[in-house]
């Protein structure tokens, strides 16, 4: 039994090593600040909750039809899910961001 915890760490490493070697690639992504992988984003508009905080975002996407677009407003926040609209826009619920700390709108698409 002096050698178990030298065999657990072996699996361990073993485990991880391989776990990371199988995985798959992503698929392609675009962050848009202009044409980057064939996806840009457009013409935003900021829906307001109140005089304080937003409710969404609004957006075009030329290139490629994404499958996945999510978007954030402010520079170290974090990612909503956004969804297509008929209109060919596509909406992120911002749930109440404050109006103060949206600094940078940051449209990140996978097709």
């Amino acid at each position: 039994m002096r050698h178990a915890p030298a065999a657990v760490l072996f699996l361990a490493l073993t485990f991880s090593t391989t776990r990371a070697l199988t995985l798959s690639a992503p698929p392609i992504l675009g962050e848009s600040s202009g044409a980057i992988s064939g996806i840009a984003a457009a013409d935003p508009r900021y829906e307001l909750d109140s005089a304080a905080a937003l409710a969404g975002v609004t957006f075009t996407i030329a290139g490629p039809a994404p499958t996945t677009v999510r978007a954030r407003v402010t520079g170290a926040g974090r990612y909503y899910d956004c969804a297509a609209r008929l209109d060919g826009r596509w909406r992120c619920p911002l749930g109440g961001v404050p109006v103060g700390e949206a600094d940078a709108l940051s449209v990140v698409a996978s097709a």
